[in-house]
């Protein structure tokens, strides 16, 4: 079950606490991230298009995330789930 705690803080840039629950399997179930980051479309070199996710594949640990903005305001995501517990 998804706490409203957990939604909000990945919703809020910088709190660590929604991206554990994302990649904890408490948000959506651990086969449909894995489906959301499976790259699918190629990008930048390095990176490819997931659904909703920008997939980085380089020298460091794989990430994903998003980000997106209009004028005036900014803001962007990004995850390494190998190295969150």
């Amino acid at each position: 079950m998804v706490r409203l705690e957990e939604l909000n803080a990945l919703l809020r840039s910088g709190d660590e606490a929604g991206l554990r629950a994302l990649v904890g399997g408490r948000l959506v179930r651990p086969e449909t991230l894995a489906e959301l980051i499976r790259p699918r479309v190629p990008f930048l070199p390095g990176s490819h298009y997931g659904y909703g996710f920008v997939v980085r594949e380089g020298s460091g640990p794989r990430t994903f995330g998003h980000a997106g903005g209009f004028p005036g305001a900014i803001v962007g995501l990004h995850a390494a789930p190998r190295i969150l517990p």
